[in-house]
């Protein structure tokens, strides 16, 4: 159950007010909130959670660095590139989450601290703390105490007052549900979206992309969309949003050649418009009162700037451009200060830090509206409320470990992620990387500094055609994965405590995830291809071998991703698409096992296995199952 309680007055302009309508109901019960303490001083707001007992504490958005917390302070500021643990990510938001399933949302776009397990002051008697003895090493001086009340104290800079969402569910699992459907419900993204997509590099002309794209036809290696980086535009640094004529002399003619390929059409952009632009002046009066790279920040709060840019775009999806790359909406704290400062003000009365980070939030909502069929494209921040947007994070960083720690953290607040390939070490890094992006929500390989594909750097492309062959094979898979999001708000790939939160184990649990109904993945870091795995009890069986895997803890060596899929699992495999159509080879994990595809159409068509005999039927017409 969810419930919302008011503190003091609230600002104009917050998350929940340019939110999808909620799919799940929200009430009113002073007695869920006994437990905050709400004042309003120098500072802004604060309040004081009691969560009674110490307990891991997950959510707070996209964090690269950091699983659960029981200690320390989170700034939810979103930035690029964060490299600490502090808080700052691509897409912090005010949200968490207990083991226990309780959620608290704090419906605010200000740079929120959270200082979770710090104590207010009492009397204490003298010797009522036990003496530890002598401490001589840095783990033992400055490692988290436990609280004896363990509270979050909340503070939002400026504001007057807050609504606050408190989920009450049973346990952590139902806990994320409830937030997705109070979002709105999961993104359910076109089935061409969950294949491969490949960047080009940033100069390329048209001739060169299309060369590319029959690399990939003629050699049989799947490809769905190819994406332009800032070379397609007259001025990218701030945007013209004008094609090249150099590169792209007949764009409409490019665009119709690739569609003819059976490949979609992605393109890289910012919102730091430049005076090239064709919308420039219109949108000017309706700006920030700071630029960016010289270029206007449109206030994305207003129609007369919505309104501009989203018929300019609209221009280019009637070309056939089906998706957009959206960069640079998350600030700079990290990377050099390019981002319009706190203080900027915009003509909607919105200030710079709220605009700061919403601005990912309202640069989604103005280019939905210019897309005339359906996407799942790509952008670089995010916050409250947005698992039903059709765009996918990534980074500037590409530590590997933080890309599984990303994939991870995202699910807790209904967010994609995708490990996007770009840098890599050696072949066996490549091929390791390529593999973790088959169980992830979207494919991307971003090859903008590349003539050539990356594998051909290592004479790898027999390993590389048969990985993204992989996730071809599992689209229908990941597909029916998504419905279920859609449907129920179940994230698509998210950590096992969500799915396993009566094992203590899985509470920690910050290198393994599961991967849509039944496939969990266990990544390797480094050349060995080696690790300690641990799976849930219950029977769990090798993905590639189909051979018994015992659950607890084991070590894991071999040449392939560390990937198990539970017992009485089925498991669809596309062997062949045409049209929407796919041919089901079907692989069973144990004795018996059930499955339910969905074809875009919205019709199902259920799979049952039984004492050695599948059944298959449905009222669709997408599937054709293979012996």
């Amino acid at each position: 159950m969810i419930y919302k309680k008011t503190f003091g007055k609230t600002e104009d302009f917050t998350p929940s007010k340019i939110k999808i309508e909620s799919l799940i109901p929200v009430m009113e019960n002073e007695e869920k909130f006994s437990n905050i303490e709400f004042t309003v001083g120098k500072r802004g707001v604060l309040l004081t959670i009691s969560l009674k007992e110490q307990q891991d504490i997950y959510g707070f958005g996209l964090q690269m660095k950091v699983f659960s917390r029981t200690f320390g302070k989170v700034v939810t500021r979103n930035d690029a590139d964060p490299k600490g643990t502090n808080g700052y990510a691509h897409a912090s938001v005010p949200y968490f989450v207990t083991a226990k399933g309780k959620g608290y949302i704090i419906d605010t776009f200000r740079d929120v601290k959270f200082y979770i397990g710090n104590e207010k002051k009492q009397m204490r008697k003298e010797g009522a703390i036990a003496d530890e003895g002598l401490k001589l090493t840095f783990d033992d001086i400055y490692r988290p105490q436990e609280s004896d009340l363990f509270n979050i104290t909340v503070e939002i800079p400026i504001a007057e007052g807050v609504d606050v969402y408190y989920i009450d569910a049973n346990n952590l699992g139902d806990a994320v549900k409830e937030y997705v459907m109070l979002s709105g419900g999961g993104v359910l993204p076109p089935l061409w979206g969950l294949g491969v997509y490949y960047r080009c590099h940033a100069d390329f002309s048209d001739k060169e992309v299309l060369d590319m794209v029959d690399y990939f036809k003629d050699n049989d290696i799947p490809l769905s969309v190819i994406g332009l980086e800032p070379g397609w535009q007259t001025h990218t640094y701030s945007c013209s949003y004008v094609w090249n004529p150099t590169r792209f002399p007949n764009p409409k003619g490019f665009i119709d050649k690739l569609t003819d390929k059976g490949v979609k059409l992605n393109l890289w952009e910012h919102a730091y418009t430049n005076a090239n632009a064709p919308f420039y002046k219109e949108i000017y009066p309706y700006s920030g009162n700071f630029e960016v790279w010289k270029g206007l920040v449109p206030d994305f709060t207003m129609e007369e700037a919505r309104k501009p840019f989203i018929e300019y775009h609209k221009q280019l999806t009637k070309q056939g451009v089906t998706g957009f790359k959206l960069d640079e909406c998350d600030g700079s704290d990290n990377t050099g200060g390019w981002f319009f400062p706190d203080v900027s003000e915009f003509p909607s009365g919105v200030d710079g830090e709220v605009m700061h980070n919403a601005y990912g939030v309202l640069y989604q909502k103005t280019i939905l509206n210019a897309l005339k069929e359906p996407t799942f494209s790509e952008v670089r921040s995010t916050h409250l409320f947005c698992a039903p947007y059709p765009f996918a994070m990534y980074s500037d960083l590409y530590d590997i470990k933080d890309f599984v720690t990303a994939c991870i953290t995202s699910g807790f607040s209904g967010m994609l992620w995708s490990p996007e390939l770009r840098d890599c070490k050696d072949k066996k890094d490549l091929l390791n990387r390529m593999q973790i992006l088959v169980f992830s929500a979207q494919y991307i390989i971003n090859a903008f500094y590349l003539n050539r594909a990356p594998w051909l750097e290592f004479d790898a492309e027999k390993e590389a055609k048969e990985i993204l062959e992989l996730r071809n094979s599992l689209v229908p898979y990941l597909y029916s994965a998504y419905v279920q999001y859609n449907k129920t708000g179940l994230p698509p790939v998210r950590a096992l405590v969500v799915d396993y939160f009566d094992d203590v184990e899985t509470h920690k649990l910050s290198d393994e995830y599961l991967f849509g109904e039944s496939i969990l993945v266990a990544p390797t870091f480094d050349a060995s291809n080696s690790r300690t795995i641990y799976l849930p009890k219950g029977k769990w069986f090798n993905f590639y071998t189909g051979e018994e895997v015992p659950s607890g803890y084991s070590e894991f060596k071999g040449d392939k991703l560390p990937v198990f899929v539970k017992g009485d699992s089925i498991i669809p495999f596309a062997t062949k698409e045409k049209g929407g159509t796919f041919n089901i080879k079907v692989k069973v994990y144990g004795d018996k096992g059930k499955f339910t595809l969905y074809s875009e159409d919205g019709k199902s068509f259920e799979l049952d296995y039984n004492n050695g005999k599948l059944n298959a039927y449905g009222d669709s017409e997408n599937f054709i199952i293979e012996d």
